[in-house]
C-alpha cells in the first residue's frame, strides 16, 4: 500500500511529537503530557490508513496513559521488581490477548499483519503499564515490542515511524542497563 505525501507529512509530525514527548518525559517536565496526548492522536491516522488497527487502538490507550500520567505526575523515581511467576502470568495473558485480538482483527477487519499488530498492541500495553508502576522488567517487554515494531512499521512502509522505533529500541536497552546501574538491581 503506497503512502501519499500528506500521509508521510502526518507520519513525520507524529514522530516529532512522540520524540518531544520522550524528550520532556525524560526531563520530568509535565509539558510532556501535552505531547503524550497529541502525538498518539496524530500517529493513529497513518496507522489507520495502513490498516494497522491494533496500533490505532494502542494510540488511544496512550492518550489515556498520558492523562493518567498527568494526573499522577510527581514523586520520586523508584524501581520495583516482580517475581518470575508474575511475569510468566503477564506473558501468558499477553499471548492469550494477542491471539484473541489477532483472531478478531483477522476476522472482522482488513487488518494488515493481524497477529503481529495485536501482539505489539497487547505487549505495548503491558510494558507501558509496568513502566508507569516502576517495574524494572518493563524494559524487557519494551525491547521486544520496539524490535517487532521496527519490522511491522517497515513492512507497512512507515519508514519514519520505523526509524523512531529503532531509536526507542536503543533507548529501551539503555533504560534497562541504566536502571540496573543506577539502582544496583
Amino acid at each position: 500500500m503506497s503512502i501519499s505525501t500528506r500521509e508521510r507529512l502526518v507520519e513525520g509530525m507524529a514522530v516529532v511529537l512522540n520524540l518531544l514527548f520522550t524528550f520532556f518525559y525524560l526531563r520530568s517536565n509535565p509539558v510532556c503530557f501535552v505531547f503524550g496526548v497529541v502525538a498518539p492522536v496524530v500517529l493513529a491516522w497513518p496507522c489507520l490508513k495502513q490498516r494497522l488497527y491494533g496500533q490505532v487502538m494502542l494510540q488511544g490507550f496512550y492518550v489515556g496513559v498520558a492523562v493518567y500520567g498527568y494526573l499522577n505526575f510527581g514523586g520520586e523515581w523508584r524501581v520495583e521488581h516482580r517475581s518470575l511467576i508474575y511475569h510468566i502470568i503477564w506473558i501468558g495473558l499477553g499471548i492469550v490477548g494477542s491471539l484473541s485480538m489477532g483472531y478478531w482483527l483477522k476476522r472482522k477487519t482488513r487488518s494488515s499483519w493481524s497477529y503481529v499488530d495485536a501482539a505489539v498492541t497487547i505487549f505495548s500495553m503491558i510494558g507501558t503499564w509496568q513502566m508507569m508502576n516502576f517495574i524494572h522488567e518493563n524494559w524487557l517487554y519494551l525491547i521486544a515490542v520496539n524490535a517487532v515494531s521496527v519490522v511491522l512499521y517497515s513492512w507497512r512502509r512507515l519508514w519514519l515511524a520505523a526509524a523512531m522505533f529503532v531509536l526507542y529500541l536503543v533507548m529501551s536497552v539503555d533504560g534497562y542497563v541504566e536502571s540496573i546501574t543506577w539502582f544496583g538491581s
